[in-house]
This record gives C-alpha cells, structure tokens and sequence, in this order.
C-alpha cells in the first residue's frame, strides 16, 4: 500500500531485498532462452515428421498406384521437387496433386512443371495441380505454362491464389491456353497480374469460347447438312471436343476499371462460364453497370456464382445487377458482402427472390438498418429455395429482430444463419430463438452470433439444452416436431381406423367393404405439407420438447451427435481420411489408403508363405472392409468382384439413414435381451432357420400325432412315408427320426446329408402310377451347426465384446439393432446356411459378409 519494495526479514536481522525480475532465476533473458529451446525443439520434430513422410512417398511411388497425394502445409522445399518429379513420372494414374502452402519458388516449381512431360507427352490422367501459396513468381509461372497448361489435354484445375504472379505470368497462362488445353478452373485470387494480365487472360478465353462455339457450329452443319451460308446458333446442351474456362477467380488481381472491361467484354459472348469470382479488385458502381449491360445483352451465360465481396458497389451498382440477373434459370450464389450497400440495396435483393431459385446471398458488413432486414424477412419467409443467408455485421435492433423472428418461424428452406457481429441484445435473441423453436417446419441447422442453449431454457424448454452446442439444439428441434407428427399421424390412423370398424358394423358386405375401402382415400391421416403451416403456441412447443426428451432418454447424446454425412461437404475426397496424405488404386481398380508398415525397401509388399491351417482359418473370416472369399474357398483379399461391390454401395446408397436412425432409436433393456438371445444363440437353435423342417397345421399336427403313436406301437417301422410332391414329414422327437432313419438306411444311403434329387422323385412318380412305390422315408437332415449367430460377423463380434467389457449397454443395443436390421432386409427370411448365389448372377444374393461390409463401411 505504501509503494515500496517488498521486505524480507533475513536471519541476522532486517534487511530490504528486492525481488524483481531483474533477481529472479526465471528472468526474461532465461525466458528468451526456454522459447528458443522449445522453438527448436518443435522444429526438429517437424524436419523428422516431413522426413518420415517423404520417405513413405518414395517408397510408395516405385508400385506407380497413387492416385491422389496432398503434400499441403508440409515445408517442402526447393530441395524435394526432384522427389515429386520422380513421382509423377513412377505413377501413371495419378489424378490428384496437392502441394499448396509450401516453399517451391520458382525453381522448385519449374522441377515440377518438367514432370508434367513423359515420354515426349503430358502426364494421361494427372487433372488437378494445387501449388497456392508458394511464393511463385513470373518465371515459375511461365514454366507451369509451357509444360503443364500448353497442349496439355489432362490437366482441368490449377490453383495459384496466393503467390507473386505479375502480368507477365498471366501472358505465359494466357498463351498456352490460346495454343489448346483442356483447362477449366483457374485460381490467380490474390496476384497482382494487373490490367494487363486481366485483359490478356479474360482475351484469350473469348477466343477459346468462340473456337468453342464454330466447333460446334460445324459439328450441327455437318449432322444437319445445311449450307455454306446457313447460320447455326450454338446452344447450351451443345457439345465440342474444345475446352474453356468455366471456373475463373481473379479476386484481387489489381485489374482496376481498365481490366474489368475486359472481363465485361468477355461476358458478351460466353457460353461457357459458370463462376466467377471478382472480389477485392475496388470495384464501383459505373464498373458493375458495364459488366450488368453484358448480362442483359447475353442471357445464356450461365452464371452459377457471382462473387462481389470487398468492393465499393452501392446501391446503384446493385440496382443494376439486379435487373441483370432478374429471372435467371442458373445463379445460385450471389456474394455482396463489405460493400456500401445500403436498405436500398436489400430491399432490391428481397425482390430478385422471388424471381430466381437463389441458394446463397450474403449481404454481411454492410450499411443495412432495420428497413432493409425487414425486406429481407419478408421473402424469406416465402422462398423456398434459399439455404443460407448472411447478415454478419448488420445491428439488429428488437424490431429488426422481430423481423428475423418471423421469417424463422415460416420458413422451411433456410439452413444456415449468419448473424456474428449484429449486436443482438438479450431480448433480441428471445425473439429470434422463439421464432426457431416455433417452426414445426424448419430446416435450420447452423445458427452463429450467440448461443441458443441459454435462451431456450428462458423460453420454458428443458434444462438440459443449456449446455447443449447449436448444433446439438437445432438438431433437438427438428426431432422434437418430427417425433411430435409422428404421434399426431398414429392418433389419426387410430381414429380412421375405429371409424372404419363402426362402418364395418353397419356394413357387413365383406364384398362392399372392399369395394369402399380400396376405392376410398384414407384422408387426414398425413398432413397437407403444400399449405402453409403455421407457428406453434408456447405451450404446444413447451409439451412438444418435454416429449421428445423423455423420447430420446439417456441416448441424448448419441442421437444429437454430428453424424459424417450430415457435415458440410468440401473439395476433399470422402474417401481418405483426414490424416490420409495419399492414395493408391489396387488391381481391382478400388482406392485405398496404401499401408506403409507393409512396405519393404523397393516398395513391394512382402509374400508371406502360410501352412494350410492358417490360411483355411484366415478363409472363415472376411477380409479387409471389402474383403471377399470366393466359392472354391481362396481367399481373394482386397479384391471385390465388380458386381458385388456395386450393389453393397446402392444398397448403402439407398438406405444409410434408415440404419443410422435404427441405431438412435431409445434404449430398451427388453430389446437388448432379445436381441442378445438371438445373436448369442446357435445357428441351428430352434428359432426358424432350418427351413427342412415345415410349420404344421391342424390337420397336419394330427398326422403326425398319428404317425407318433403307429412308432410307439411298433407299426412306425412299416408305415409307408411317401416323399412324392406333397407335404414335408416332421417329427416331434428327434429319436424318432433316427429309429426311423435306421430302419430305412439301407434304402435311404445314398442321399446321406443331401436332399433326393429329381430323378428320385420322378422315379417314384412313375412307380405311383404303375401302382408299386418305393419307400425312402424322410430325408437326413444335415449336420447341424454349433457356432453362434453373432460368429458370422467376426469384427462386429470384436467389437461387442469391447462394448460388454465397457458395460456400454445403450452403444450394444444400438448395433445389434443396426446387424439384425441390415440382416434383414439384405437377407430377406432365407436360409442364411445355404450356399448363395454367386455374385454372377442377374439377380445377386447378399451373404453374411456383405452384411459385415455394410455395417463397417456405416460405422
């Protein structure tokens, strides 16, 4: 309190000692000291992580099966282009290379550019080059052009956003597309090429185009045989062998008002082109009225997106774009974003849709007020198109908010909602979550700016969504009116139902019932979905969350869980796992991720000499996640016989969700004893699999209660059994059949384990009308089999038991469910033991292994 130093009383007496940093042990030079440790510390551990890596290329690349490496934001350098070379040259089916963020340069880069050539040709199927942020400059990229893009027939997409690319690198790009390629997606977003290399790039696509469009016009002269001087217009579903661009982002390129005329001059006459991105480049409204007057004058460009984020249009630019775009057939995604656009501007977007089937508009940072959002929510609330709607940056005040309300609470089109930075007070988000949980209809899946957990529990929603993510609580709020329409729709079956047993009673014409009943439409049952449902009270939406918690029970946290199909979908190939870095094809032609422990100096895989046991033991269980035993018993490894592996994908296909929500249906312990009866139970148990065994009627149970009492009295011996096309012999004892089966053995040897064949049966047809028969007495059932149902799925077996060992009761009920579900309906009630089909046939057999796959390739 006093200012001073801090005292320490010594020993010897009372001594002042300062214990500043400058004292201490732990000092900022000592600090400096420990940083650099752990900086070069995790720098070695990188140099090991990037050298362990590159080793595995290598010695994955002498098999030449990779068909997708991504190398990003590894630290490769000048000195590993060589290697990526090398590469390119061993594998023939590369598609994919990936190498952004990174250290190439130019040299590294014109190493890499030189692979592209092989043999005196271009590399046949390498389509998708990505080397952004690389620090390439002009000489770099003039390389790219000469080897990658120039007569290059392979290469689609190339990425370049984010180097030091000038306009002589966009003239070396725009030469080799005029000297023929097949490139459609181009990236240079964030090179300052300038006017000039805007004007050269955006040139030499118009030329393409119009090469394009006189392909096409010879190709419908030459089918059409029409004359020299007949004209021809090319239309959209026309076809030519030529290439051009139909992708191209320049965003923030420099181009200035000069070099976007050039792009506006393109527009004229393309046919081609579907996004363009023109972003960052300071664009004003005289530029976007130019480029407007191009789209009024060419209708058929088929624009997709349009991005004019971070430019300075207002709302005479927008006006203009708006009445460009009026009534187009294809855009679907209009960026408008950090501009100065003003409530005049947005009321103009309301308008436009409802003219275009928009997916995307974002409108975020902009000089908006109330007027403009309200416009908004008004069509929104009655599109059915829009997905996702960005209002990041714009104040919304309580009535801006109770515009937001109201949309959200009609609208059944909107996913996504960005409202980050909007200074939304507390009884503003009230209002805007009301109007989310309100909507019986609603879509929504992603909300930022605040969490709706808290505010529903002011809003009377159960305790527990406090803590819940967004996510988790949207997810919670489709369910709740899903599960909610679901008990409505089976008290209106019900209902129907008991009126139709009032009718049945009046009426007790069967013939008349029929007749009324297949020709009258069962009508209530399904709600209208065409009309316009409105907003449910409090109270409903209140019952309606109770019921779908009680529902849903402790499994809450598995059934909200973010499941992989419902996540956004990116550039990345769903096959590869994120931390996947390559790719290989096999010989069956499937990818797979290659298994670098298995790799031996020349990059083989070794050959292992198994002893008969094993390998017979390794043939009774599946292989691999695509693992396939053939009919004479080799075991086949990875390899899936074509037809096989197309039906396991559409069966997949068809009917994933349905397994996922089998699998999030409420625990039961009653089920879970069932169903672990069921699965940890004999094949052969007596639970309806044997289908030699026949379900007896009335009539038949007292045959055979006749034929029971003749074996007792010593008569069953000479009872005649005849096996003609008739009923199939049962016994209610198994000692039965074999004193039985004794008796006749000398007569019934020959079909030991085997059913008779038909030349049997014909026989005793034709002895049946000579009036002599012959007696072979019921046919031997086959050996019965001792092993567990569950035993036919070795790894979901595993992986059971691991569940037990965890008690994880709910998470066991939930695969069985899943196994017995996908048994069923692959299996369809037949004989699971009898040999299937092959996967030859037209009409294929699903087996127990194909069930396995399915269910793994789910889980």
């Amino acid at each position: 309190l006093g200012g001073g130093e801090p005292k320490v009383e010594a020993a010897g007496g009372s001594s002042s000692v300062p214990t500043g940093p400058e004292q201490t042990s732990f000092g900022p030079l000592h600090q400096k000291s420990i940083d650099n440790h752990a900086s070069e510390d995790c720098m070695m551990v990188a140099q090991q992580m990037k050298d362990d890596l590159l080793s595995k290329l290598s010695l994955t690349s002498r098999r030449g099966k990779l068909t997708m490496i991504n190398l990003s934001r590894q630290g490769l350098g000048i000195g590993d282009a060589e290697l990526i070379k090398q590469t390119m040259t061993n594998c023939p089916h590369l598609s994919v290379l990936k190498l952004s963020y990174n250290n190439f340069g130019d040299e590294g880069t014109a190493v890499i550019a030189s692979g592209f050539i092989i043999d005196g040709s271009h590399h046949d199927n390498l389509s998708v080059l990505d080397l952004g942020f690389n620090m390439i400059g002009e000489a770099g990229c003039s390389s790219l052009a000469l080897h990658s893009v120039a007569g290059n027939r392979s290469l689609r997409t190339l990425y370049l956003s984010g180097n030091n690319i000038c306009d002589r690198g966009a003239l070396s790009l725009a030469g080799a597309i005029l000297h023929g390629s097949n490139l459609t997606c181009l990236h240079l977003t964030e090179n300052k090429i300038g006017t000039v290399g805007v004007k050269a790039l955006t040139r030499a696509v118009a030329e393409t185009e119009a090469l394009r469009r006189a392909d096409i016009c010879y190709g419908n002269h030459q089918q059409l045989g029409a004359g020299v001087g007949v004209a021809i217009t090319p239309g959209r579903n026309s076809r030519s062998t030529i290439q051009t661009i139909q992708e191209l982002y320049v965003g923030g390129t420099c181009m200035e008002s000069a070099g976007f005329l050039s792009v506006s001059n393109m527009v004229l006459t393309n046919l081609s082109l579907r996004v363009l991105d023109l972003s960052d480049n300071d664009l004003e409204d005289r530029d976007i009225a130019l480029f407007s007057q191009s789209i009024t004058q060419n209708r058929a460009v088929p624009f997709e997106v349009l991005n004019f984020s971070f430019n300075s249009i207002s709302c005479t630019g927008v006006e203009c774009l708006m009445n460009a775009v009026w009534g187009s057939k294809t855009l679907r995604e209009l960026r408008l974003d950090n501009n100065k656009v003003k409530d005049r501007g947005a009321q103009l977007a309301a308008v436009v849709l409802t003219s275009i089937q928009l997916k995307v508009l974002d409108l975020g940072f902009n000089r908006i007020t109330t007027a403009g959002v309200k416009a908004l929510m008004k069509s929104l609330s009655e599109t059915s198109s829009l997905t996702s709607l960005t209002l990041s940056g714009i104040p919304l005040d309580l009535p801006a908010s109770k515009a937001v309300c109201y949309a959200l609470a009609y609208s059944t089109s909107l996913r996504h909602l960005f409202i980050d930075n909007c200074s939304v007070s507390y009884s503003a988000q009230r209002h805007i979550v009301a109007g989310i949980v309100s909507n019986q209809r609603a879509s929504l899946e992603l909300v930022t700016g605040f969490d709706i957990g808290a505010i529903t529990v002011t809003l009377g929603l159960p305790a527990v969504l406090e803590s819940w993510t967004n996510y988790k609580v949207l997810k919670f709020v489709r369910m709740m009116w899903q599960h909610r329409h679901s008990q409505q729709n089976e008290a209106r079956l019900a209902q129907w139902l008991k009126s139709q047993s009032s009718i049945n009673a009046l009426n007790p014409d069967k013939n008349y019932l029929q007749s009324t009943i297949s020709n009258q439409s069962v009508e209530g049952l399904q709600p209208d979905m065409s009309q316009k449902m409105e907003p449910a009270d409090p109270k409903t939406v209140v019952i309606a969350a109770k019921a779908a918690l009680a529902y849903i029970g402790n499994m809450g946290d598995s059934v909200l869980s973010t499941e992989s199909y419902q996540r956004e979908t990116d550039q990345t190939s769903p096959l590869v796992p994120a931390n996947a870095t390559m790719l290989e094809k096999t010989s069956s032609g499937a990818v797979r991720v290659p298994s670098f422990s298995q790799l031996t100096a020349n990059g083989d895989i070794p050959s292992v000499v198994e002893s008969s046991s094993q390998t017979q033991r390794k043939i009774s269980q599946p292989v691999g996640t695509w693992g396939h035993v053939s009919p004479d018993g080799s075991a086949l490894g990875n390899i899936l016989d074509p037809v096989r592996k197309q039906k396991i994908t559409e069966w997949i296909r068809t009917h994933f969700r349905s397994v996922k929500e089998v699998g999030q249906l409420p625990f039961n312990s009653n089920d879970l004893a069932q169903l672990q009866i069921y699965f940890y139970s004999t094949i052969d148990s007596a639970d309806g699999v044997d289908d030699n065994l026949s379900v007896l009627s009335n009539s038949d149970e007292k045959e055979a209660t006749d034929a029971d009492s003749d074996e007792r009295s010593g008569t069953g011996a000479s009872r005649h059994y005849s096996r003609k096309l008739g009923r199939k012999i049962s016994f209610h004892r198994v000692q039965e059949a074999a004193n039985v089966a004794a008796q006749l053995q000398s007569e019934a040897i020959r079909s030991f384990c085997k059913r008779r064949s038909w030349e049997m049966i014909s026989t005793d047809e034709e002895e049946s009308i000579s009036g002599s028969s012959h007696d072979y007495g019921p046919a031997f059932k086959r050996i019965k089999n001792h092993n567990l149902r569950i035993s036919r799925y070795p790894r979901l077996q595993a992986k059971l038991e691991r569940l037990r060992a965890e008690a994880a009761e709910s998470q066991m009920l939930s695969l069985l469910r899943q196994i017995r579900f996908v048994e069923t309906l692959t299996l369809q009630g037949r004989n699971s033991s009898k040999p299937t089909a092959s996967t030859h046939d037209s009409d294929y057999s699903y087996s127990h292994a194909d069930v396995e796959i399915i269910l793994l390739d789910l889980l």
